[in-house]
This record gives C-alpha cells, sequence and structure tokens, in this order.
C-alpha cells in the first residue's frame, strides 16, 4: 500500500457529523407546540393590523356612510379587510429579514403608524386628510374605470376600488411621513452625510 492510499483511507469527511450527534426528534409535543406558537403570532400580527386598519379607516368609514348607500358599506369592509390582511401577510413574510431588525426602521414604523391613527382619531384633522385623499381617489377610479363623473349609484366594485385606492393614496401619504422621520433619526445620530 503506498503513503497516499494509506492517507486516504485514514481521512475523516469533514461534512458527516460528529460521532455523539443525535438529530432531534419530532414529536407530537414539539409540533404542537410549534404551532402553537406561530399561531399566537400569526393571531397578534393580526390583531395590531385591524386595530391600526380600522382606527385609520375610521374616518373614510364616516365619509362613506354618509354620502354611500348603506348596501355599499360591505365594500368598503371588504376594502379594509384587505389591507388588513395584506398587512399582516407582508408583516410576518418580513418579520426575519435584517432591515426589520434594525432599530430606527423599528422606530420609524411605530413612529410612523401610531401617528397615523391618532390623526385619524382627531376628528377634524384625520377627517381633512381622509376627505381629501378620498376626493383624489374617486377622481382616480374614475378615470382608471373610464367614467367621465362619479355614478349616480355607485356599486359594490366601484366603492371597493375606491376604497383600495384611497389606502394606497393614504399609505403613499404615511411613507413620505416615515421617510421625514427616517431623515430626521439619521440626522440626530449624526449618520446623514451632507455633501462637501
Amino acid at each position: 500500500m503506498t503513503e497516499i492510499e494509506s492517507n486516504s483511507s485514514t481521512t475523516i469527511n469533514p461534512f458527516a457529523p460528529p460521532s455523539d450527534f443525535t438529530p432531534p426528534l419530532v414529536t407530537k409535543e414539539s409540533l404542537q407546540e410549534y404551532a402553537s406558537v406561530t399561531l399566537g403570532l400569526y393571531l397578534q400580527r393580526l390583531a395590531i393590523w385591524t386595530t391600526v386598519c380600522v382606527v385609520s379607516a375610521g374616518p373614510s368609514f364616516f365619509w362613506g356612510w354618509g354620502t354611500l348607500g348603506k348596501n355599499q358599506i360591505a365594500a368598503m369592509c371588504v376594502g379594509i379587510l384587505a389591507f388588513i390582511l395584506a398587512y399582516s401577510i407582508l408583516d410576518i413574510a418580513t418579520i426575519n429579514q435584517p432591515w426589520r431588525k434594525n432599530r430606527r426602521n423599528r422606530i420609524t414604523l411605530r413612529i410612523g403608524y401610531i401617528t397615523r391613527m391618532v390623526i385619524s382619531a382627531i376628528f377634524p384633522i384625520g377627517g381633512i386628510l381622509d376627505m381629501f385623499c378620498g376626493m383624489v381617489s374617486i377622481q382616480a377610479t374614475s378615470w382608471i374605470l373610464g367614467y367621465t363623473q362619479e355614478p349616480t349609484e355607485p356599486g359594490f366594485w366601484f366603492v371597493l376600488a375606491i376604497t383600495i385606492a384611497q389606502g394606497l393614496v393614504l399609505n403613499a401619504v404615511l411613507v413620505v411621513f416615515m421617510s421625514i422621520v427616517h431623515l430626521i433619526q439619521m440626522a440626530m445620530s449624526g449618520n446623514l452625510k451632507h455633501p462637501e
């Protein structure tokens, strides 16, 4: 036997598990524990975003209640539910992303959404902001769907489209606000680079 053959027969595989390694057993109890933790996380996030979306939609819902027929209220509720589900799914899908672990980003998100709920709760301010965004949404939705003017008897799908459009416009305003909050944090911490 040559020296090379002797060395190759005693070589240890670097990818093999240690000799004392015992793989963890997946038991019914461990699966139930994982499922309960996961379900708890999902329910927690769903509750948070339900609160945020319902409070934030309050002024718009108030204006819609007064201007739309009662049968269109269902369309607004479906639109709000769509945002609750979208926010919950995005929250859970990105929860372990590095940008979510950044302290400055977490503060920005909290300030943004708490401010949005506070503004919604303060009737004149929230009502004016939502009314303006609502008018933009009605015009944009009418234009996209080919109406020369808003229908006198808006149907379910038209009201749902307005609700989603208004939610998107309000979220765009919120993104601008949160960007400003983020820049202020960067400036205060000295991480904002100024061109020389």
